[in-house]
């Protein structure tokens, strides 16, 4: 993996003054690329870690913490589809346009940098929410976890049956059965 990444690196010391903006515009878009993909990747993993804590089986039931971090992954999820759909819109309405004028593939084109405001501030917008929900997430956890360890858990939503209890005398059934305190069974 590491080669694959080198490989993509132009040598540094080779770059020169007529390459250099293409140069950095390459880095560029490989960089924020790349970035994109593993913000889809933490958010659905963040998508992830909130459905461990969802409370019923049957039915979705999360815990009210954990509303507004999911609200910010979804907006996270639909700012990066946002920006990839305006993109590809505005760009291929500015392709086309300059097509239809029979424009040489090498022309030089002016295009305002007013087209890419929308598709810079999603860009900020979607990790900006990441980072929001993942601290949110992290203070939850971390709440949890203080909780737990506080009152001990084990005691506290786990009743014990100890095999004696059941009447068992036999050494191939485990000493201890742990069952949450709310089962029927």
């Amino acid at each position: 993996m590491l080669m694959l990444w080198r490989s993509h690196q132009p040598k540094r010391n080779t770059v020169n003054t007529t390459s250099s903006i293409l140069y950095l515009q390459d880095e560029f878009n490989y960089f924020s690329g790349q970035a994109s993909t593993i913000s889809r990747q933490i958010a659905l993993g963040g998508l992830a870690i909130i459905w461990i804590f969802n409370e019923r089986k049957e039915s979705v039931s999360l815990p009210h913490e954990l509303t507004f971090p999911l609200l910010l992954i979804l907006a996270s999820l639909a700012a990066d589809l946002l920006q990839y759909l305006y993109g590809s819109i505005v760009w291929g309405v500015i392709h086309d346009r300059h097509e239809r004028k029979r424009a040489s593939e090498n022309s030089t084109i002016y295009v305002s940098r007013l087209f890419d405001t929308p598709t810079w501030l999603l860009f900020v917008a979607k990790f900006l929410c990441l980072i929001i929900a993942y601290a949110q997430l992290f203070i939850f956890i971390n709440q949890r976890i203080t909780e737990d360890a506080s009152a001990g858990t084990h005691k506290n939503e786990y009743m014990i049956i100890r095999k004696s209890h059941l009447g068992i005398d036999s050494t191939t059934y485990v000493d201890t059965l742990y069952l949450p305190k709310n089962s029927d069974e």
